[in-house]
């Protein structure tokens, strides 16, 4: 889980012909991207937990990686409070490394779990945490993520004039990051605009509405949801 759960299609690692606990991490975390991308959820929380048990108790990176994996697991597979032990675990350690990527993605899905679930309490612990990272990070990709995952925060709770200036925040960084070819994602520029969009016809400004979305069609064509 560096640059994402991205990986190469393989076979499950025979981890006893592999001789460092290094290798034995990256191989199995290998493993571990293949099968998310698979969505075999129930596959990757018990590979996940085989992950944590190969990791020395002093690698707090690979364990909270392997943390991050079981919490993605749990969390699809509806089982929240198991997804929250495994996310919260994460949450402190990232904190403990400084590994500020896992620690955004750990609270990112804690907040997707708080709001399913309708737990505003704890919700709002996980947003306070989200925002300090934005007043502090130099990463915009970073920047990216939490302007998106706050403008739907704000749209949930019904304060629409800050969920739409976040909304435009993350609209004219995705642009910049495109422009400067730090991105290459322009699909979901396209679906950023009907987001937009989408909020602007619910608040009843169809006008704006209707700008949006059709920016956000331009960009997305052939690949438009349906509704959108």
């Amino acid at each position: 889980m560096g640059s994402g759960f991205v990986g190469i299609a393989q076979q499950k690692p025979d981890l006893s012909k592999l001789k460092s606990a290094g290798e034995k991490i990256a191989s199995w975390h290998e493993y571990c991207n293949e099968l998310l991308g698979r969505s075999d959820y129930n596959a990757v929380a018990d590979a996940a937990k085989t992950g944590i048990a190969i990791s020395p108790d002093d690698s707090l990176r690979a364990r909270t990686m392997f943390s991050l994996f079981a919490g993605i697991a749990y969390e699809n597979l509806k089982n929240y409070p198991v997804a929250e032990k495994y996310l919260n675990y994460a949450v402190e350690t990232a904190k403990e490394i400084n590994h500020q990527n896992y620690l955004v993605l750990a609270l990112t899905r804690l907040d997707n779990i708080y709001s399913y679930t309708n737990n505003t309490t704890l919700r709002k612990q996980v947003i306070s945490q989200l925002k300090l990272v934005g007043d502090t990070t130099g990463n915009q990709r970073t920047k990216l993520e939490l302007y998106n995952v706050l403008g739907g925060y704000y749209r949930d709770i019904n304060n629409y004039d800050s969920s739409i200036v976040l909304r435009l925040q993350h609209i004219d960084l995705f642009k910049k990051l495109l422009k400067e070819n730090i991105i290459e994602d322009t699909i979901n520029l396209g679906y950023a605009y009907t987001n937009l969009g989408n909020l602007f016809n619910e608040i009843g400004q169809y006008n704006k509405a209707l700008e949006y979305l059709n920016e956000g069609a331009n960009i997305i064509g052939d690949h438009a949801l349906t509704g959108n």
